[in-house]
């Protein structure tokens, strides 16, 4: 990528107008495409739905009237309150609004009861009543008409109310049913109608205490077009106004769906209007701070605004729409997007090379660009189209922003000329870079303890599902609901069920309403639920009309005697006229056929419009039924009507529905979380190159996350449908810090220039930026608004302060020890094998505890059970030194020692691990070890027990203590040298006296073991194993007159050590091969960044095809290396393999060069880096030459020896 970005670059900075017409090209076609763009804007597409939710939502909206607007008016004076005065009232503010309401904002204005309305529903009741009559209706007929003296009775009783003042709804009612058959019909068409409790006074509506008129408005426009409402709210406004002009005693109250929704978008639209003015001068002064130069703040808004066109316009290539909301909120995207031109712009200014600095920019810009972008592609997969829409304009935005970054701004960015003095950064912002907070120990002590404490609180953080808490209400608002959900007969102890029949046509709908209607009528018999409305009574599939037809004509067939005699006698008794009752002989006597649903029509937009809902565009009919439920009794009857198999349709309450969207966005938002971490963890991976950066950068995240949650568990702050996304957003933007982070690690590690600074730098720029843009938020009204402020406070200064701390901690920890450089850097490999390593000697550990106990503390010890436990560990150990993860076994034995005759074992010592290794050469020893061993009361007691003895116990208790083990057949080990070697060191070490005076005073031979390779499998002063091969060889038997012949105890030590001297070199020589050699070298070459770490691997591997001229240098000539391709790998391995000879390297490279110094240091003495002028003064003929080069073409004039190393 860094070729290809830099090969642009060259390109442009030769042709700058090919750069700015390809500019103004692509531009051009952003802003065409983006003309083609339509905008809508429903807050419900963030809602996660699935089929069923989206079908219970989509009945809900239709039945629940969000679009309706309820004016309350009531007087000032509550106690003497006159019920015309309110009428008055009423009528004022409907003239009002129909004067104001010119534009038509209002549909339907509803100030009174229609009498004629009614009427004319009991006309229709009455003209189909066969359609409307259940099987409850024909008991209750059968029990009135089985009296024979009912029909008397009850035109006596139509009589006497004829005989008082009575309306014609009444005269006519009795004309129509003159046995009061019908009534019933009439009483659940009254259930039907308005939902609120409520009085009439002249026709007007009040409440029940007859002190507040209620008037009905239904908007024009849905809930969400919050734009048109705000103009009906403020026109309402204006009415309200009016009136209470005109009567100075009325309070008029507005509330309704509509009329939060307006104040919602205005308290948003104030909040946003004035957190943006406060943002934008304090980020304004910030930006003029840190830059002091308006052509780069210019730069980076340029940038940022490039980016979302770019968005604006790719997305219009696929999609005609797109949500207003989504561009809103993925504009706060753009506190990420801002981080590119901001790193690049403070990185290339003060540079005089702006090519080399572009180069060291361009990886952490692109992985930190890959990793955000795959974090909010994880978003596109989701059941919400705005969560999809938010995910993928996110992306393209970040994509737009990175590519004129790279490509344009390196061009327009004005560079410091070379020669001219580097302006200082601005004091603060270097101070806040400056902070090494990983420096401190009490502080990272803090910040893990408080990890814990935050990790358990985490677990407290909950989801806030109900959406009502995120909207803004007044509290004459709060106030005005509240009576208004007392005149709805809503209890909090209640919820509303809602039982949907749906359909293809709406026959179908209402046989599914058939299926379960028997259910519903047993639950409210059983005393469950209460109904709501009674639709399902009067709307009726064709095969239930037929029924009901059916019995119609029995009905009549069988009281047609009561009808036909008994009727017109009663009435000529009572004085009625033969005419009287001819409505009710039509009814009767009346066809009836089976009917389309379009013939109810009528009917049915009168008083059923609540309960009925269409989705033309899916073709679906739906039947709602509502039912009042106890709060405890929800569950139970669920259960109950799911028990119906036959019923295909849904029943829902809200907050059940409410429930099942959190429960999905939880889910989504789980998924989101797991997805994120795996895509960027991937990410970081593959772009870093290494496992263990991508932990370093990744681990911030994951610690951030939990400070997050923990914070608001603490604080009670809740996630919900607004701020759950900003989570998203932080995650990218902590991303883009650690990746920073890391990079700038790396780069000082490979290079050893300072370039962590400059990142610090941007990166606090950034997140004051971001604390300023959105933390001005906390100080909003809105809920909404104000829960993104306080998530974007809590998360930002997590994830600053885990970026600041725990990438140069474990970076730190990785590569150096003590304050010095690691011979061999830790990786998760080594981690993971010598942890593995550690759980088995556990476990071996205490097997052989358990076996010690019994053998010399439960019983006495003998000889024999010695000899037992030194056995079983020494099969012990032979099992680990074999099987050990990364480790090679080379086990010589030439002189097939067995070690049947006791001896004095010496061995040079390299490791912790030769005690161990000790053991593995024969069971029958005792090891004289350093006082530290006992330190570990376990292995103290072990060692006890394998009679091994330390040096602090004096050379004359020992060799009286060893005269009875050496009578037994064991041998004593010791290790000459007392301490173990520096890493690097090659040298043996002085002999100490010790083991030559046990043999020559014991009587004892001298058995020699050699290791080799042990030292770079665990150095002194580390704890993990690096791998490799281990080497053990056990030497000739040197009998006690041999080494008395060599002289006093000093000659002996000496000319052992000689021995060992000349035995290193051979063993060196036989081990220190190539493939031996190279994880070694690599490992100087990891955690400096992934394309040197690439370059090193290959160089490395293309080493293995010269390993016989690399180990097969006969001569003691200096070698000299004259790399033109590589990092100096091949001179390390030389330097390695001949440790006692000069090792000359020449880098063309300058970087590659700086690179080598800090691979060279600390690692080999032998090792010396020198110029193209030095090489050329050296005498060819007297070194051995290599040349490495990824080209056959090298100069023969170099050295017609040379051997050419082809990477």
């Amino acid at each position: 990528m860094n070729k290809i970005l830099l090969s642009i670059y060259d390109l442009f900075r030769r042709a700058p107008l090919l750069a700015w017409g390809l500019f103004l090209i692509l531009t051009t076609a952003l802003v065409i495409s983006i003309l083609s763009l339509s905008y809508k804007e429903d807050i419900s597409d963030f809602l996660p739905l699935d089929e069923k939710n989206q079908t219970a939502l989509s009945v809900y909206q239709d039945v629940s009237g969000a679009n309706k607007i309820y004016a309350i008016i009531s007087t000032k004076d509550t106690v003497n309150v006159n019920p015309q005065e309110l009428a008055d009232g009423v009528e004022t503010f409907a003239e009002k609004v129909e004067i104001n309401d010119s534009l038509h904002y209002i549909k339907d204005i509803m100030k009174e009861i229609d009498m004629d309305k009614m009427l004319g529903m009991a006309d229709e009741v009455y003209a189909n009543v066969p359609y409307y009559l259940t099987d409850r209706d024909y008991e209750r007929i059968d029990s009135l008409l089985s009296d024979p003296t009912y029909v008397e009775s009850q035109i006596s009783e139509d009589k006497q109310l004829l005989l008082f003042p009575s309306s014609n709804v009444l005269v006519s009612n009795i004309s129509r049913d003159p046995l009061n058959l019908f009534s019933p019909i009439l009483g659940r068409l009254k259930q039907a109608g308005m939902s609120i409790e409520f009085e009439i006074y002249d026709g007007y509506i009040l409440s029940p205490d007859s002190k507040k008129a209620i008037v009905i408005l239904e908007s024009a426009f849905g809930a969400h077009e919050s734009e048109n409402n705000a103009s009906l709210v403020a026109m309402l406004g204006n009415a309200k106004a009016e009136t209470e002009a005109v009567n100075g005693n009325l309070d008029i109250h507005i509330i309704g769906g509509p009329v939060i929704a307006v104040a919602n978008a205005n308290q948003i639209k104030t909040d946003s209007i004035l957190a943006v003015c406060i943002a934008g001068f304090l980020i304004l002064v910030l930006l003029i701070y840190v830059f002091r130069n308006l052509r780069n703040i210019l730069l980076i808004v340029l940038s940022v605004g490039w980016g979302w066109l770019f968005a604006m316009g790719a997305i219009a290539l696929y999609y005609d729409s797109v949500s207003i909301i989504v561009i809103g909120i993925a504009s706060v995207i753009l506190g990420i997007a801002v981080n590119y031109p901001l790193h690049l712009i403070d990185h290339l200014k003060e540079s005089d090379n702006p090519r080399a600095a572009l180069k060291e920019i361009i990886s952490p810009l692109v992985v930190g660009n890959v990793t955000t972008v795959g974090a909010f592609l994880c978003l596109v997969p989701l059941n919400s189209p705005a969560l999809h829409d938010l995910g993928l304009f996110s992306s393209l935005l970040l994509i737009g922003t990175i590519f004129f970054v790279l490509i344009f701004l390196p061009h327009a960015v004005k560079t410091r000329k070379p020669g001219t003095k580097i302006e200082k950064e601005p004091l603060l912002i270097t101070k806040l870079a400056g902070v090494s907070i990983e420096n401190s120990r009490w502080f990272v002590w803090c910040v893990l303890a408080l990890t814990i404490v935050f990790g358990y609180f985490s677990l407290k953080t909950e989801f806030d599902s109900d959406m009502r808490n995120i909207n803004y209400m007044t509290d004459e608002q709060k106030s005005d609901l509240s009576y208004f959900q007392n005149l709805l007969n809503a209890s909090d102890k209640t919820e509303h069920l809602y039982i949907v029949s749906s359909g293809n046509d709406w026959d179908g709908a209402l046989t599914q309403d058939e299926i379960i209607r028997r259910d519903v009528e047993s639950l409210v018999s059983d005393g469950y639920a209460t109904k709501q409305n009674s639709v399902s009574t009067f709307l009726v599939s064709k095969q239930e009309q037929q029924k009901r037809i059916n019995k119609w004509k029995a009905f009549v067939k069988k009281y047609s005697n009561i009808f036909d005699n008994k009727l017109p006698n009663a009435a000529e008794k009572y004085g009625f006229s033969t005419e009287a009752f001819s409505s009710f002989e039509n009814i009767v006597n009346s066809d009836y056929e089976v009917q389309e649903f379009d013939y109810f029509k009528d009917f049915i937009s009168t008083v059923f419009v609540g309960s009925l809902s269409e989705d033309n565009e899916k073709g679906r009919k739906s039947l709602v039924q509502v039912i009042s439920v106890p709060e405890n009794s929800v569950e139970y009857v669920k259960e109950k009507l799911s028990e119906n198999k036959e019923f295909g349709g849904l029943f829902f309450d809200v907050k059940s529905m409410n429930g099942s969207i959190a429960d999905t966005l939880s889910n989504d938002f789980n998924y989101i979380g797991i997805a994120c971490g795996c895509i960027v963890f991937i990410f970081l991976w593959i772009s870093l190159g290494s496992i263990e950066l991508a932990i370093v950068s990744f681990m911030p995240m994951a610690f951030s996350w939990i400070w997050i949650l923990g914070i608001m568990g603490i604080l009670g702050i809740k996630f919900n449908i607004v701020n759950v996304i900003l989570a998203t957003f932080i995650f990218g933007q902590g991303d883009d810090y650690t990746i920073f982070m890391t990079e700038g690690l790396s780069y000082e590690f490979a290079y050893r220039k300072k370039l962590l600074a400059s990142y610090k730098n941007s990166i606090v720029v950034s997140a004051l930026i971001m604390f300023i843009g959105i933390g001005t938020l906390l100080f909003a009204k809105h809920p909404a608004l104000r829960s993104l402020g306080e998530v974007t406070v809590v998360g930002m200064l997590s994830v600053v302060l885990m970026a600041y701390l725990f990438p140069p901690l474990i970076f730190k920890w990785l590569i150096q020890s003590k304050g010095e450089l690691r011979y061999r850097p830790i990786t998760l490999k080594k981690i993971l094998c010598t942890s593995f390593c550690a759980a088995v000697f556990f476990i071996q550990l205490i097997s052989a505890y358990v076996l010690g106990f019994f053998l010399f503390v439960l019983t006495n010890p003998t000889p024999r059970k010695r000899e037992l436990f030194h056995r079983y560990n020494c099969s012990v150990f032979r099992f680990d030194i074999k099987r050990m993860p990364g480790i090679h076994l080379m086990y010589k034995n030439d002189s097939k020692e067995k070690f049947e005759k006791p001896a004095v074992i010496i061995c040079n010592h390299q490791s912790l691990l030769d005690s161990f290794c000790m053991m593995f050469v024969t069971p029958t020893v005792v090891l004289l070890a350093n006082e530290h061993i006992k330190l570990n009361p376990i292995v103290g007691t072990i060692f006890k027990w394998s009679n091994f003895f330390t040096v602090t116990e004096g050379s004359s208790n020992i060799i009286e203590r060893l005269r009875p083990l050496i009578d037994e057949g064991f041998s004593i080990a010791i290790f000459p040298e007392g301490v173990r070697p520096e890493i690097g060191e090659t040298s043996i070490k002085r002999f100490h006296k010790g083991a030559f005076h046990i043999a020559n005073t014991l009587n004892l031979d001298i058995v020699p073991v050699y290791f080799n390779g042990i030292l770079q499998i665990m150095p002194k002063g580390s704890a993990l194993s690096n791998g490799g091969t281990m080497f053990i060889e056990v030497g000739k038997r040197i009998s006690i007159s041999e080494l008395r012949a060599i002289g006093d105890l000093s000659d002996q030590a000496k000319s052992l050590r000689r021995h060992y001297k000349e035995q290193m070199i051979r063993i060196h020589k036989l081990v220190s091969t190539v493939d031996e050699l190279i994880p070694i070298v690599h490992d100087r070459y990891i955690y400096k960044g992934r394309d040197i770490d690439v370059k090193a691997r290959k160089a490395l591997k293309a080493f293995r095809k010269y390993a016989n001229s690399i180990q097969g240098i006969k001569n003691s000539n200096p070698c000299l290396v004259i790399d033109c391709a590589g990092l100096g790998e091949l001179a390390l391995i030389l330097g390695l393999m001949y440790p006692e000879r000069e090792v000359y390297c020449n880098i063309k490279s300058m970087d590659f060069q700086e690179v080598f110094k800090g691979c060279i240091q600390g690692f080999t003495r032998n090792v010396k880096i020198i110029d193209d002028k030095e090489a050329e003064n050296i005498n060819m003929a007297s070194v051995n030459t290599f040349i490495v080069t990824d080209t056959g073409n090298v100069s023969s004039e170099i050295t017609p020896d040379a051997e050419i190393v082809l990477i």
